[in-house]
């Protein structure tokens, strides 16, 4: 970086805020600390395959500087910096005079897509978001934008959100993952088979779900697949817990037109996010809504049996009969965001009328003696597939502590 460049980029770490220095002196440490790692595994000749410390969001090139010294972290720092205001036209105001309301539709590195009253436009971010953007701007964020004199629509600040879905950071637990934001309804959806069910990771998103401030609805796709009256009668069975805790259970196919008209009412006027694992037909069903938009359709894994990836970002349609939709990356796994154990029991509703009767207050339903919980399991009153489901979150939790 040339002297010039360098105390340009000095001044402008000097002038700001104490917060926004703080995230990017974090990003810089980890940035750095990626890049050292995978050095480190290059110069010593490993085959092994390994993450790239350079995310989708994260598109800056750095470079390893030539000779022996290493990059100090504050030349990492600049370089973001430096990153950040590569888009943005240095005249423009810190405050613009004029600001417009939009929706983001979907994000990119340092960018965004907006709805509008004119339509779909391209945006950048303010710096101040570009920093942290995972967290701080999601697909259903209402945000205030504005134009610059070339017609460069630049995003200045997000609306508080109203609801929201997140997770951790698959690349580093320590930060919060915004999803989806100001969505009512969250469509968990599943298949019956192929890949088959998992309860389990439904019962992880009811978690976040819930805990966001969004209605839950399961929808269960692929039932053209069942072949007999008693084969429904038992997958209904594993669904019947989550209807006596008055969760909205939708059957669906999406090859054969089944159950989409039921979905799309139930979805009309709201703001709706797709969730669930890779491969359950998350974009058939949307194409089922609306022909006209062909997403693309993966197939299973011929050997896993496990689903591909299609959906590449969170993106948000919208279609006919007043339905709006996030579309999400399927997922083979769903950690949760900073909830403790003893959170985790009030999420298991179903508990409640039994948890009152264990000999001890802080009973965690695993292990003590005397747990009405662990009686009510072993009585039928609890479906086990629900508390083993609780059992593998509650070590999950007790691990990431």
């Amino acid at each position: 970086m040339r002297k010039s460049d360098q105390k340009r980029l000095e001044r402008k770490l000097a002038g700001l805020s104490e917060a926004h220095r703080k995230r990017l002196y974090k990003q810089a440490a980890r940035v750095r600390k990626a890049a050292q790692i995978k050095a480190g595994r290059k110069s010593t000749g490993s085959n092994e395959n390994t993450r790239d410390w350079q995310s989708a969001d994260e598109s800056i090139s750095f470079e390893k500087r030539s000779g022996p010294a290493p990059m100090l972290l504050e030349d990492w720092v600049l370089r973001l910096l430096e990153k950040e205001h590569l888009d943005i036209d240095e005249t423009t105001p810190d405050l613009p005079a004029e600001l417009y309301l939009g929706t983001v539709i979907s994000t990119g590195a340092g960018r965004c897509q907006l709805l509008h009253e004119h339509g779909l436009r391209d945006a950048i971010l303010r710096p101040e978001l570009t920093v942290a953007q995972r967290s701080d701007l999601a697909a259903g964020d209402i945000v205030d934008f504005s134009i610059s004199a070339d017609g460069t629509y630049i995003v200045e600040q997000v609306h508080p959100r109203k609801t929201v879905l997140s997770r951790p950071d698959p690349h580093d637990q320590r930060l919060e993952r915004v999803i989806a934001a100001n969505v009512d309804i969250a469509v968990i959806v599943s298949s019956v088979k192929a890949p088959p069910l998992n309860t389990n990771l439904i019962d992880r998103y009811l978690l976040a779900v819930e805990r966001g401030g969004i209605t839950p609805l399961i929808c269960v796709n692929k039932i053209d697949l069942i072949s007999s009256g008693a084969d429904l009668s038992v997958l209904e069975s594993r669904f019947f817990t989550y209807k006596e805790m008055g969760i909205n259970v939708i059957y669906c196919s999406a090859l054969a037109g089944e159950g989409i008209d039921h979905l799309t009412e139930d979805m009309s006027g709201r703001l709706s996010v797709f969730v669930g694992h890779s491969g359950v037909g998350k974009s058939s069903i949307l194409n089922a809504i609306d022909p006209s938009l062909t997403l693309p359709i993966g197939h299973l894994h011929k050997k896993t049996r496990k689903g591909r990836h299609t959906t590449a970002v969170a993106a948000l349609y919208d279609l006919p009969r007043n339905v709006k939709i996030i579309d999400t990356p399927g997922v083979r796994s769903f950690g949760l965001w900073k909830m403790s154990p003893r959170e985790l029991r009030w999420y298991f509703r179903e508990f409640e009328a039994f948890a009152a009767q264990c000999k001890f207050s802080d009973c965690s339903h695993t292990h003590e003696p005397e747990c009405a919980v662990q009686q009510a399991v072993a009585d039928g009153k609890i479906q086990s597939v629900r508390y083993e489901s609780y059992c593998r979150i509650l070590e999950t939790l007790a691990k990431d502590k």
